[in-house]
């Protein structure tokens, strides 16, 4: 009978108890000491295209063949030579004229 006293005594529970915690808080400390992985890079859509520009007529846009003082197709941002524009339809002419005139160079005229 003095070997029941022994394994159930409150001594012998404590240290068993204390025994399991040492352990587990051991194992769980080497775990928050291992690198930290950072997560894989996230890829980014691409932003979807801008929608295709719609030309403008050239009754819409009040284009004429001649130019309105200095202001001209040939110094217009808008303008590609030889013949063709970014916001009017068909062809138009380097000395042509429009209501979208915007100068490419601000400061005077350099074409």
């Amino acid at each position: 009978m003095p070997d029941i006293p022994e394994k159930l005594s409150r001594r012998a529970l404590l240290r068993n108890t204390a025994v399991i915690v040492g352990v587990a808080s051991s194992s769980a400390l080497a775990a928050s000491c291992q690198p930290v992985q950072p997560p894989p890079p996230m890829a980014r859509p691409m932003p979807p295209p801008p929608p295709p520009m719609v030309k403008q007529t050239k009754l819409q846009a009040a284009y004429q063949d001649f130019p309105r003082g200095p202001q001209r197709c040939g110094v217009c941002i808008h303008f590609r030579p030889p013949n063709d524009c970014e916001v009017i339809q068909g062809p138009v002419q380097p000395n042509g004229w429009c209501r979208n005139f915007v100068p490419r160079y601000p400061r005077g005229e350099r074409g």
